[in-house]
């Protein structure tokens, strides 16, 4: 949205509910609740505004062909529709297919449509397309520490397998200093840095137990996620698009 912003187009959000409502507007653009359930998108079509946008660019993991082909229809000779794609479902009645995956290639995507009466979209794939925002960009060679000490834990925005909670269970249950003790550590502590996502479902619980130590760092509503990243000596996180941004500061990554 930033991007499409920064070349003097206007960016509005079509949303389920209102999840995400409060990030976007925070961000200075316009959301548009539709009420609807985000895990059966077909019904939500006849509740979408009268829009005739350029182009749509779907992303959930719930789209069905149904969606795709009648979202189309209703933008037939106004705009173009893409959509985010990392699972390769069916194939995708769109314009232009956007899988910014290092798996990603034409041979998976030929295989997916072969036989098939849709259409094979434009095709936009590859890591080469990771949508980095722009403070990752230019980032310079990382200078690793010879001793880890700040370790980052990042478990995604809704983490729907309560990993941070379960993750930070552990590490109370160790004790704050003696957490792991050794040659390896810093001064026999390491310091954990949470990222608790928007959409956490524990976060009360994740913020009591980890008022409970002295060796857990909370943090919400990162502005500057390259400082984080860059202070940390070693990450561990979900397949998001946080690892991509991991992986542009050089930090090393479970």
């Amino acid at each position: 949205a930033d991007a499409f912003k920064s070349t003097g187009n206007s960016v509005r959000f079509i949303l389920a509910d209102d999840t995400a409502r409060k990030l976007v507007n925070g961000r200075g653009y316009e959301a548009i609740v539709l009420d609807s359930r985000y895990n059966h998108m077909d019904d939500e079509l006849s509740l979408w505004p009268s829009v005739a946008p350029d182009l749509i660019i779907a992303d959930s993991y719930y789209v069905t062909s149904t969606y795709l082909s009648k979202l189309r229809y209703k933008m037939r000779g106004t705009g173009k529709l893409a959509y985010l794609d990392d699972v390769l479902s069916f194939p995708y009645p769109v314009d232009i297919l956007v899988n910014y995956n290092a798996y990603a290639s034409q041979e998976l995507y030929d295989t997916l449509y072969v036989g098939s009466e849709v259409d094979k979209p434009k095709m936009v794939l590859g890591s080469t397309y990771a949508p980095l925002r722009s403070m990752f960009r230019g980032v310079g060679k990382k200078v690793q520490p010879e001793v880890v000490h700040n370790i980052l834990i990042s478990t995604g925005g809704s983490d729907e397998l309560h990993l941070s909670l379960s993750l930070l269970k552990k590490i109370v249950s160790y004790g704050s200093n003696s957490s792991i003790k050794g040659e390896h550590a810093h001064n026999g502590q390491y310091i954990y840095h949470f990222l608790i996502g928007a959409m956490n479902a524990d976060k009360d619980a994740i913020n009591r137990l980890a008022s409970e130590v002295d060796n857990v760092v909370l943090h919400e509503n990162v502005t500057d996620m390259r400082e984080l990243i860059d202070g940390c000596d070693v990450a561990i996180s979900a397949a998001g698009s946080t690892l991509y941004e991991i992986a542009a500061c050089g930090v090393p990554l479970i």
